[in-house]
């Protein structure tokens, strides 16, 4: 059971009535705005964090409908699945991908790849700017809608849900546990993801790790590295074109 109020908790689990309910929901509201920060990263200028909340929240009470305390799971884990699986399905629902944004990513991925390549080094987005005979600008936003799919389909992959009670793909990462109940294809997601996470270059390993393992937000990652959140996202951009280049080619 969660530190929080276990006394809150017994009475609600006993009763299942609505006050007690209000109180959970009141308690936990700090954890969903947690979350929708940490979600908001390049999203399009009109979804408002507010959004992600009040989408947020829905998952939140859908957590309280179905936890069940037996199946072993902490509360705050398994609601924080539900928090951000309620947010990811809005955004997929509202969240339409043009062609020529699909395109430009290609671009700019190619772009780092054949100045990293020869100038044997990490590319700064104003060589590939240089390079691409385009605007730092343009390099800079393509980076952010990078950023914004990243949140639709890393953060939909790391977190997909095995189990009801809340299990993740993510939680598999740091263990060697090979279960047998374990699909193949699941398997095999899971070493083609591990083996991009290990072929990233060490900031970038560090940033990924911060985000989605601590849970950081991309300013606090910008305390702990001593970047601007600015650079942190840039990093977090190339990265996600990194793993995505990589699973696809090993899908």
């Amino acid at each position: 059971m969660d530190v929080i109020s276990e006394e809150l908790w017994e009475k609600y689990l006993d009763a299942r009535e609505e006050k007690y309910r209000q109180e959970l929901i009141i308690e936990y509201l700090p954890l969903v705005k947690q979350i929708a920060r940490r979600m908001s990263l390049g999203l399009p200028g009109h979804i408002e964090i507010e959004d992600l909340v009040s989408w947020g929240i829905f998952g939140l009470l859908d957590a309280l409908d179905k936890y069940r305390p037996e199946k072993g799971s902490q509360f705050k884990g398994y609601a924080s699945m539900r928090i951000k699986g309620s947010i990811l399905d809005e955004l997929r629902r509202i969240s339409w991908l043009p062609r020529s944004l699909i395109h430009n990513i290609k671009k700019v991925e190619e772009g780092y790849r054949q100045v990293e390549n020869r100038m044997g080094r990490e590319a700064t987005s104003a060589e590939v700017a240089e390079h691409m005979g385009v605007s730092s600008t343009f390099v800079d936003k393509v980076l952010a809608q990078t950023n914004h799919i990243s949140v639709l389909s890393l953060e939909g992959l790391l977190f997909t849900q095995e189990e009801e009670q809340g299990r993740t793909l993510i939680d598999t990462l740091s263990s060697d546990e090979g279960s047998p109940d374990k699909t193949l294809d699941e398997k095999e997601r899971l070493n083609a993801l591990k083996q991009g996470l290990e072929g990233l270059p060490e900031k970038e390993k560090l940033v990924l790790s911060l985000y989605y393992y601590e849970e950081l937000t991309m300013k606090e990652v910008g305390k702990v590295l001593d970047l601007t959140e600015s650079r942190v996202s840039q990093i977090h951009s190339r990265a996600i074109m990194r793993l995505r280049k990589y699973l696809e080619q090993n899908d």
